[in-house]
């Protein structure tokens, strides 16, 4: 009953479709937005995650100023003066001890390890790498300097900075 059969068929052939090069040319194009955005996502979470980090160490600093401040003596300073509260730092790590009158040291009260983050902890002016918050506001002893940063990076480059000054200020550093 078809009165143009072989117009209808060559019609049909003209509307089949994509070709395969169209066809790779959208899928590769969607590759490379993909791997752009997969990219932007990675640096955006490694830079979450360290600032997280930095944000929890100067909590701890404070925590560490706060208990010198207010003098809490722990259990292992029975029967002797409260000093202080040492922050000690390694490559990956760092504790918060409490630093008797004889310079015995109790504790630690908290330890922190970025090594899962894949983050190292730096403190110039170095040696040494510790401050000692002394009780009852007296300061920080930050090992005859001034200030004392502590620097927290990752292998990409990414670093945070806190800054300790003598009188006890402790400041995030924005990047």
């Amino acid at each position: 009953m078809d009165l143009f059969p072989a117009l209808q068929t060559k019609l049909i052939k003209q509307v089949s479709g994509f070709t395969l090069i169209e066809l790779m040319v959208v899928v590769s194009l969607i590759a490379i937005m993909f791997s752009i955005g997969l990219a932007s996502y990675n640096t955006f979470n490694r830079n979450q995650i360290l600032q997280q980090a930095a944000e929890e160490t100067r909590s701890n600093l404070r925590l560490a100023q706060n208990y010198a401040l207010v003098g809490q003596k722990p259990a292992g300073c029975a029967g002797l003066t409260l000093k202080g509260y040492n922050f000690v730092t390694t490559v990956h790590t760092y504790s918060i001890n409490a630093v008797c009158s004889d310079d015995s040291i109790s504790g630690p009260i908290k330890t922190v390890d970025l090594s899962s983050k894949n983050i190292s902890i730096s403190v110039n002016p170095n040696p040494p790498a510790t401050i000692v918050f002394l009780v009852l506001a007296r300061g920080v002893d930050t090992g005859n300097v001034q200030d004392k940063t502590i620097t927290l990076s990752t292998p990409s480059g990414l670093n945070r900075v806190i800054e300790i000054s003598t009188e006890g200020v402790i400041k995030l550093r924005t990047q």
